[in-house]
């Protein structure tokens, strides 16, 4: 426990307004979202003398507003002109002085005003949470300070929060409040910091812990996003929500990538596809044409013997030339052109049958 001498002396560098600059978010969802992680801090005066000390964690709903436990700011609820509450962003250089204005302490939540602050707001999960699902606590530990702090400057001083990570254990009721049971690790310090899913969005508000007796395994309370929700619209703030299932910067580069590789790759043919028709102007004519059915009643091919064309006569029609029947004579009776001029070919309906030993089908 630090002295109140020493508390004292840093008391007024805890509430000195520097400079703040910002920095970009990086690609993990979770460094984005611990951005908008805070450290409270509450500071009890008497006769301009440090009476207690204590903090807590939170995170930014709004720019101006945060949300964290009720017993983390117990004191400055109680007493407002003697508890000074201290927020102190995950980086830049610069703390700001913060009020309550609205506190809860049946759902042990608050909400927090910091005046003169822009911090990054953070989302919150309206999905379903199920038990086995991957969850990330951020905050300030306790225990992580008094091993690594040289002074009460420290405290006041922009950190980015400790990670933890574990399961969802399903969902308890305590004292009547509903609350997420989890695996992550947390301790006194963690109090008010928010239970996270693998995108970065805000499925709780850890509350409390198990206690490791005789070897037990320690477990996390965390206020549920239901509790979390209702809190909030009954102090008429508003909030970010977002109910579309959890798909990480990580997964998506994956899905990227596995896209990127079936474009590049050739597809192949589904079964029973037709190659494709090559154009009109590649496909090839046969010559001579293949053999008509017949085009009507009564009405023969050239094929018939009835109306048989020798080679020569054939040659000739591929020249231009005028058709000629077997025999050297044109085709007796009323016969006619059938089809295209270009054809060059006459019906046989009512020609006289030729020799039929001088036919041979072609």
């Amino acid at each position: 426990m630090l002295s109140r001498f020493v508390l004292a002396r840093f008391l007024p560098l805890m509430l000195a307004v520097l400079g703040l600059m910002p920095v970009a978010a990086g690609a993990d969802d979770i460094a984005a979202t611990a951005r908008g992680v805070v450290r409270v801090v509450t500071i009890a005066m008497v006769d301009d003398q440090v009476a207690g000390f204590g903090h807590g964690s939170g995170f930014a709903v709004a720019p101006n507003r945060i949300v964290t436990n009720a017993h983390v700011v117990e004191l400055a609820e109680r007493y407002p002109d003697n508890v000074v509450i201290g927020v102190v962003p995950s980086e830049g250089s610069k703390s700001y002085q913060g009020r309550v204005i609205a506190y809860d302490a049946h759902r042990d939540l608050a909400l927090i005003e910091v005046s003169e602050a822009k911090l990054p707001t953070v989302a919150l999960f309206t999905g379903p949470v199920t038990e086995g699902d991957q969850v990330i606590a951020l905050g300030y530990p306790g225990n992580v300070d008094l091993a690594t702090a040289q002074s009460a400057a420290d405290y006041i001083r922009p950190l980015s929060p400790v990670r933890s990570q574990g399961v969802a254990s399903g969902r308890r009721a305590l004292t009547g409040i509903e609350v997420l049971l989890h695996t992550a690790s947390i301790a006194r310090g963690n109090s008010g910091g928010p239970l996270l899913d693998p995108c970065g969005r805000v499925i709780g508000v850890n509350s409390a812990l198990t206690r490791a007796d005789d070897g037990d395994s320690t477990f996390g309370f965390a206020i549920a996003d239901t509790e979390l929700m209702a809190f909030l619209r009954a102090a008429k703030q508003p909030y970010t929500a977002v109910g579309m299932p959890c798909t990480s910067i990580e997964e998506r580069l994956r899905e990227d990538s596995a896209a990127d590789a079936r474009a590049r790759s050739p597809m192949p043919p589904p079964p029973g596809a037709r190659p494709p028709t090559p154009p009109r102007s590649v496909a090839r004519r046969r010559w001579p044409p293949p053999a008509p059915r017949p085009s009507g009643r009564g009405r023969m091919s050239w094929r018939s013997p009835r109306c048989c064309w020798s080679a020569a006569h054939w040659a000739s029609a591929r020249r231009g030339c005028s058709n000629r029947a077997v025999g050297g004579g044109p085709p007796s009776g009323p016969c006619r052109r059938a089809g295209p001029r270009s054809s060059r070919r006459w019906s046989c309906s009512c020609c006289a049958p030729p020799a039929r030993s001088r036919c041979r089908p072609k």
